[in-house]
């Protein structure tokens, strides 16, 4: 018993241990994350795209509008960044159809940089650059006198005062939208960069001014602007101690620009293979000065908003700008935004429903990817610049993105949708998923586990049960189930599950459980195949093999039907025969019956000489045991039938065969001493059927069957009701059956002899002895040597001479065992 239990309870603890391991190896992060996680990352990517196909209907937010500098604005206005776009031009007659249109927030992914490069340039050649008066008045001479301004240097003065002054005119059209005397004007947010590496440090006065008698953060150069939209630090929760603070100068817009709108963070991480799938929706910046007092290192950080987050704050009303001016950060007592790393980002707009903004552990969201560029709001650049009234109501009010949409662009790359698209979409989609509160969420490290778990509770019982083919089977519908819901979680817009380790973990459990089962249960195979190789057919082996839990060898209760049989005067025979011949006999007379017995699914007990016990329904159940029990029997005689005339001339004897049958409940397992065990079956329906084998002799019969035989298999079997009897060591009475043949299959003039014997049979039982002989006497005129109604006929004459007493109803008490 304890073998057996640790038999099944050994696949399911390698199970979990498989579990377990698969779990551990997916929280151990090398350079580009996990091993499983490297893997994972494209099959979700894969799982985006199949939504958004078999889905196309996905949540996208109205609010959000793309203006892209497309392949149209381009054929246009020339290459992006050369020639009309040097003098800011296309943004100055954007800027006047936004005073008209009127956007709620225009949110720039293209940096205006500041022309320092340039001017650096000029002054490393060592030259002092002429002035816009002294330009002029070349200008003025040159257009007097015809002639053409040739000088390299005067030319590139020309280049750089133009561009200085385009900015001044673009700055002056950004004024003048910000300043716009409206109900709502609008909120322009410039982007800046905020490098991987130190690769310029803050200047000091950055952080403190240019004022050496007044050097205070709020004096800073740059600072300030971060400071105006920072998230208080109080509000700030759960920062990691190794949190990557970025310490180097952000990549800033023209410094002419910052007073004009906000400042929002563009850069985004990429995943191994360059692939967007997160985007940080606040920075940690970090500063160090000298204390202009003390002399001593200041380290200061200040958490700042990105692009996006900062767009839809504002969109939502949250004036970040106003809120640190007058240091007021709550609303109906909580601050109106709240950070946990790791947990969430929570946005408290004044008068409508706060949003829980999933992040991890560095603030980044992790992006529900509900559609491409182009299923999004949008208009090419060139088209914006018109005054067009529907321009204008697809404008008003929104949050509208100006990113760079052409294909020969550099801001692409891939994300989990689209092998290469404009990255402006990442913005959009950020946004757009805060807006809708539609967030696809990574589980924890916690809930992955509780995950495997539940993957294990569902395979464990197969693995301690289960067959290992069906178990194969579970396995493999446990896989497709499993990636149905890995589907729907991102479909549903609710999760993003783990792959590669619970489908390792998974399939690692059923290859060890599989090995597992199939080196322990061969040897139970082996054993199975030394008790009954001999004593079943293949197909019943082969079954008890496969399924050794169909039966017990240590005993068990089962319904079966159990066979005996025994040659009729066979120690006459015996006597008769030298013993080399004898056993030339048995065999080839045991061999063709053991055939049948085998053939019709029985099991081969024992053989006591020429006796034979067999039996349906064990070791392997048998819902049909009393039916085949019986068409054994019946084969048998058949057999010996056409055997008998070769007995006859080979060995010079004639063989007939009786035969009990019954069934009924049995105790069934291995049973003997230590040494010598052997698989068998005891219990009344045992001892039933080994007197009914004898009891053929008192009636001239061959073949005997009890009540409950009959009972199970009559639509199966011709019978003739012989009796009421009481074996030896029994008190009640019980019938017994003459079996004779398949149902149909018995002849007709048997058929009529077996009608007038059970009506004589009847009339004994009411005490008429004389119609009882003289019915069973027109039986014997159809069938003279038929021996029921012969013995019946003694037996009654008997009765006439002396009659059983009152209690009697027609039993026949049975006085020996043989």
């Amino acid at each position: 018993m304890r073998e057996k239990r640790q038999t099944i309870l050994f696949p399911a603890f390698l199970a979990l241990v498989v579990f377990l391991v698969s779990w551990a190896i997916s929280l151990v992060n090398l350079e580009n994350g996990s091993i499983f996680a490297q893997v994972d990352r494209p099959l979700q990517d894969l799982l985006f795209r199949l939504r958004n196909r078999v889905f196309p209907e996905q949540p996208i937010s109205d609010a959000v509008t793309l203006i892209g500098v497309d392949d149209k604005t381009t054929e246009t206005l020339g290459r992006f960044g050369e020639g009309v776009w040097k003098t800011r031009e296309p943004y100055i007659t954007q800027l006047l159809a936004f005073l008209r249109h009127q956007p709620a927030i225009v949110a720039y992914d293209i940096i205006f940089k500041e022309d320092t490069e340039e001017w650096g340039q000029f002054r490393a050649e060592g030259r002092q650059h002429l002035d816009q008066k002294a330009i002029g008045e070349l200008l003025i001479e040159s257009a007097a006198s015809g002639s053409t301004i040739r000088d390299a240097g005067v030319l590139l003065d020309l280049s750089l005062i133009t561009v200085r002054q385009a900015t001044d005119n673009l700055a002056a059209a950004f004024s003048e939208l910000t300043f716009a005397d409206v109900d709502q004007p609008t909120t322009i947010i410039f982007p800046y960069s905020v490098p991987d590496s130190v690769r310029a440090p803050w200047r000091t006065s950055d952080i403190l001014g240019d004022d050496p008698d007044d050097l205070a953060e709020d004096n800073g150069l740059v600072l300030p602007y971060f400071r105006d939209v920072r998230i208080p630090l109080e509000h700030v929760h759960r920062i990691a101690v190794d949190y990557p603070f970025s310490p180097a100068r952000p990549t800033m817009p023209d410094s002419r620009l910052f007073d004009l709108g906000l400042l929002g963070f563009i850069q985004v991480p990429r995943d191994p293979g360059g692939v967007v799938r997160r985007y940080p929706l606040i920075q940690g910046l970090s500063y160090t000065y000298a204390d202009p007092a003390s002399g001593d290192t200041v380290n200061r950080h200040v958490f700042v908003p990105s692009l996006a987050l900062l767009s839809v704050m504002y969109y939502l009303g949250i004036d970040l700008v106003e809120r640190n001016l007058t240091e007021d950060y709550l609303v109906d007592g909580k601050p109106v935004v709240e950070v946990h790393f790791g947990r969430e980002l929570i946005l408290r707009p004044p008068g409508k429903a706060q949003i829980r903004v999933p992040i991890d552990d560095h603030g980044n969201l992790l992006l529900d990817f509900v559609g491409r560029v182009e299923d999004y709001s949008s208009m090419s650049f060139l088209d914006s610049l018109s005054y067009d009234k529907r321009v204008g109501d697809r404008l008003r009010g929104r949050i509208v993105f100006v990113g760079i949409t052409e294909t020969a662009g550099t801001d692409v790359g891939p994300v989990p949708i689209v092998a290469n698209s404009a990255l402006v979409l990442v913005h959009m989609t950020a946004a757009s998923n805060i807006l809708l509160n539609t967030f696809v969420r990574p589980i924890s490290s916690r809930g992955e586990l509780a995950l495997m778990l539940a993957l294990w509770l569902v395979l464990a019982p197969g693995a301690m049960f289960m067959r290992p083919r069906l178990f194969t089977i579970l396995t493999g519908g446990l896989l497709l189930i499993y990636g149905g819901i890995c589907f729907w979680m991102i479909a549903g817009h609710l999760y993003v599950l783990p792959i590669i380790a619970p489908i390792a973990a998974v399939l690692f459990s059923c290859i060890g459980t599989v090995l597992y089962r199939y080196f322990t249960e061969e040897k139970e195979k082996q054993k199975i195949r030394g008790m009954f190789s001999t004593m079943v057919s293949s197909d019943v082996l082969t079954y008890m093999e496969e399924h050794p839990e169909s039966f017990s060898l240590a005993g068990e209760r089962r319904e079966a039907t159990i066979f005996f049989s025994d040659v009729a005067g066979f120690t006459t025979i015996s006597e008769s025969l030298p013993p080399d011949r004898l056993s030339n006999l048995l065999n080839q007379y045991l061999s063709p019956m053991t055939d049948i017995i085998m053939a019709l699914d029985g099991y081969v007990d024992k053989y006591e000489g020429d006796a034979i016990m067999a039996e349906w329904g064990v070791p392997s159940p048998d819902p049909h045991h009393a039916r085949n029990g019986c068409f054994a029997a019946i084969d048998q005689q058949r057999q010996l039938a056409e055997l008998r005339p070769r007995f006859q001339r080979d060995f010079g004897v004639e063989i007939h065969v009786r035969m009990g049958i019954n069934s009924g409940v049995v105790s069934a397992g291995n049973m003997g001493s230590g040494k010598r065990m052997q698989y068998t079956v005891m219990g009344d329906a045992v001892n039933q059927a080994a007197r009914f084998e004898p009891a053929n002799k008192d009636y001239g019969t061959l073949i005997m069957m009890g009540q409950s035989t009959y009972d199970l298999a009559r639509e199966h079997v011709d019978a003739r009701l012989l009796d009421r009897i009481i074996v030896k060591g029994k008190t009640e009475p019980i019938q017994i059956y003459e079996l004779l043949e398949r149902k149909g299959q018995t002849p007709d003039l048997m058929l009529q002899v077996v009608e007038l014997y059970q009506r004589g049979l009847e009339l004994h039982w009411q005490r008429n002895w004389e119609e009882a002989i003289g019915t069973w006497r027109k039986a014997l005129e159809l069938r003279p040597d038929d021996g029921p109604c012969l013995a019946l006929i003694e037996r009654v004459r008997g009765y006439q001479l002396q009659p059983p007493g009152d209690q009697w109803k027609g039993e026949y008490v049975r006085k020996s065992k043989d």
